[in-house]
């Protein structure tokens, strides 16, 4: 039987090594920012009003707030039937 020699074939898995690592390397700089989330205050009731922000859903210590509104509201993500439940951030 003849043995395997690894020299003949170390050029080869370097190669496919250097193309594997080009394409994440290619993949990983084409990811797309997310797009901003539109923030909306709520009644008393929990149910999104018509007024509109951008916000971000990725937590950072400042909450997204609505200047405008009463005492600068927090701004929600609509969900499901026009519900405001989850808080939004202020994007980066």
């Amino acid at each position: 039987m003849k043995t395997l020699n690894l020299s003949k074939f170390l050029p080869i898995a370097v190669a496919v090594l250097g193309i594997g690592g080009a394409f994440a390397t290619t993949s990983m700089q084409s990811v797309s920012k997310e797009i901003p989330e539109n923030g909306f205050t709520r009644t008393s009731n929990n149910k999104c009003t018509d007024v509109q922000v951008e916000c971000d859903d990725f937590p950072v210590p400042e909450m997204c707030r609505i200047s405008y509104a009463p005492a600068g509201a927090i701004a929600y993500k609509k969900v499901g039937n026009n519900d405001c439940l989850q808080p939004l951030y202020r994007p980066n």
